[in-house]
C-alpha cells in the first residue's frame, strides 16, 4: 500500500472524527479544499467507497451510511477503541507530515527513544493468541539478568516507551516490563487462561505513570501550583481524576491516585513552581528528597571552595 493511499485513508478518518456526521458533498467540497491531496479536483464515487473499505481493514471501523439523510459516520466505538484510533491517526499524521519534508530534514530535531519495533510485534501476536512469553530482563537497579516468563495481559506506552503487563509464572503475580529492557524475547508454545476479572482500564486508572501499588490503595493528593504550572497542568492534566479550584495567583489540583515513584518523580520534576499539601506522608516525603538533593549540591560547593583554597595555596 502506498504512502499516498494511506494519507487518503488517513484524511478521510480524521475528516469524519472531527466533523461528525457528513454528506458525501460535504466530504467532497472538503476534499476539494485540500490540494495536496486533491489537486482541486473532485474524489471519484468509485475511490470514495475503495476509501471506506480500506478504512475497514486497516483499522477495523465502520463508517456507516444514514439513509435518511445520506451522512455518513463512524460506528460508535469504547472509549478505549478511540483512544486507539486518536493515537494511530496521530501517528500515521505526524509521519506522514515528516516524510514530506524530507528538505528541511535538518531543521526537523525529532527526540532519539528507545525502540520496541522488534518486540511490539512478537508482544502483540501473544496478546491475541494467549501464548507465554520468554525473556532475559535486565532491571535499572539490578545489574544481573532476571530469566522471566510471562503470560501477557495487555500493553502500554508512557513517556515514549512501551511496557506490557502480565502475570510473571515463577512469582504467580502480575509485574510490567519495559520492552527495551528485554533480550532473547520468544513467543513460547505454552497457551494460558487469562484471568476473567483483569481489566487493563482498570488496572491503571489510578495510575500516574507505568507503577502500580498493589499494597496501599489510591490517595487524595492535593497540590498548590503556581499561576504558570496551572497552564500546563490544564493543558497536559497529570491524571485523568484531576480537578482545579482556581484562585488569584494560584490554583489547588487535586487527583485519586496511587503515590508511587512515578508520582513522585513527576512532582519533583516541577519543582518549586508546585507544593505539595496532601497527603502529609508525600508531603515529608517530597521535603526530605528535596533536602537531600540541596545536601548533595551544598556539598558540592563546600568541595568546590575547599579545591580553589588548595590551588591558591599551592
Amino acid at each position: 500500500m502506498s504512502k499516498s493511499t494511506i494519507s487518503k485513508y488517513t484524511w478521510l478518518l480524521d475528516l469524519l472524527t472531527r466533523r461528525g456526521r457528513l454528506t458525501r458533498k460535504e466530504i467532497n467540497d472538503y476534499w476539494i479544499a485540500n490540494t495536496d491531496l486533491s489537486d482541486g479536483r473532485p474524489m471519484p464515487r468509485r475511490s470514495f467507497h475503495h476509501y471506506i473499505d480500506g478504512i475497514e481493514q486497516m483499522f477495523d471501523l465502520n463508517i456507516n451510511c444514514d439513509r435518511s439523510t445520506n451522512e455518513y459516520y463512524i460506528d460508535d466505538a469504547s472509549e478505549s477503541d478511540t483512544r486507539l484510533r486518536e493515537w494511530m491517526l496521530d501517528a500515521l499524521a505526524i509521519s506522514d507530515t515528516v516524510t514530506a519534508s524530507r528538505d528541511i530534514s535538518h531543521r526537523i530535531l525529532l527526540e532519539k527513544t528507545p525502540s520496541a519495533r522488534g518486540k511490539l510485534p512478537i508482544v502483540i501476536n501473544a496478546l491475541r493468541s494467549l501464548t507465554a512469553l520468554k525473556f532475559s530482563y535486565r532491571p535499572y537497579d539490578r545489574p544481573a539478568l532476571q530469566a522471566v516468563v510471562l503470560e501477557p495481559y495487555c500493553v502500554r506506552i508512557f513517556r515514549q516507551r512501551w511496557y506490557v503487563t502480565g502475570r510473571n509464572k515463577g512469582k504467580a503475580a502480575l509485574r510490567t516490563y519495559a520492552l527495551d529492557r528485554m533480550s532473547r524475547l520468544v513467543e513460547l508454545p505454552d497457551t494460558f487462561e487469562m484471568d476473567p476479572g483483569f481489566d487493563a482500564e482498570e488496572y491503571f486508572s489510578n495510575c500516574v505513570g507505568i507503577i502500580r501499588n498493589n499494597r496501599d490503595n489510591p490517595q487524595t493528593v492535593v497540590i498548590r501550583a503556581s499561576a504558570w504550572r496551572a497552564n500546563y497542568l490544564r493543558a497536559l492534566p497529570l491524571h485523568s481524576s484531576q480537578s482545579e479550584r482556581a484562585y488569584d495567583g494560584f490554583s489547588l489540583f487535586e487527583y485519586h491516585v496511587f503515590v508511587t515513584a512515578d508520582l513522585v518523580n513527576e512532582l519533583l520534576s516541577m519543582g518549586r513552581s508546585v507544593e505539595v499539601l496532601k497527603p502529609l506522608f508525600l508531603r515529608r516525603q517530597i521535603a526530605e528528597e528535596l533536602q537531600a538533593a540541596l545536601a548533595l549540591y551544598n556539598a558540592g560547593t563546600t568541595a568546590s571552595k575547599s579545591s580553589k583554597n588548595t590551588d591558591t595555596i599551592g
